[in-house]
């Protein structure tokens, strides 16, 4: 369910269908399509918290990861290394997409804010080492799915593990304004992963 000063434009999708590779989390696609998915995925470890300023819950009328806005310095941390029990090495992973819909009925602010995506590759970093990794964007306020795709090889080479990716949706926001996250795709070919991509927005 989700754009970047290295990221590339966002893509809407409204119609159509795309015969694409249908990925396990293990291959690199985490699909919000249930609330045992939510909790897998966002869950405390020893290195981060959740969330800090948002409530979030699998939304059933979406089928997909609802997340509202109640707090100052909104966030959300997907916990990838400890929702697959798998170590996945940072040189492998080339891109990566989100597909969400940030509404329209949204505040202005929120519409007009600056937002971040950051890459965790230290499961015990310190402060100033946690969220090195990272990219700004422009949300865009839409009530289809839309994607946005990251270039994030060259940054993450060389880095080891990958542990997790934290969004900062909103820099500006008001409480109520909400984000809606279909699916989050890794990968290390870029068409594989906009076919994946672009299946979801479809669906």
């Amino acid at each position: 369910m989700l754009a970047l000063a290295t990221i590339a434009s966002a893509m809407v999708f409204s119609t159509g269908s795309v015969d694409a590779k249908d990925y396990a989390p293990e291959d690199g696609l985490i699909v919000f399509d249930s609330q045992e998915a939510v909790d897998k995925f966002i869950c405390k470890s020893n290195y981060s918290s959740a969330s800090n300023g948002v409530s979030y819950a699998y939304d059933e009328s979406e089928n997909a990861l609802r997340v509202e806005v109640t707090g100052s310095d909104p966030y959300i941390y997907i916990n990838y290394y400890d929702g697959l029990y798998k170590r996945i090495n940072s040189d492998n992973i080339s891109y990566f997409y989100s597909v969400y819909k940030a509404p329209r009925s949204n505040s202005s602010s929120s519409k007009n804010t600056q937002s971040k995506v950051y890459l965790c590759t230290a499961q015990s970093p310190t402060p100033s080492e946690q969220w090195l990794c990272h990219w700004s964007y422009n949300p865009i306020s839409s009530d289809q799915y839309v994607i946005a795709r990251m270039d994030v090889g060259s940054r993450l080479s060389g880095k080891g593990v990958f542990y997790g990716f934290r969004y900062d949706f909103f820099q500006d926001a008001k409480v109520g304004d909400v984000i809606y996250i279909d699916s989050i795709i890794v990968n290390t070919n870029k068409i594989p992963g906009v076919e994946v991509a672009g299946s979801r927005t479809a669906a």
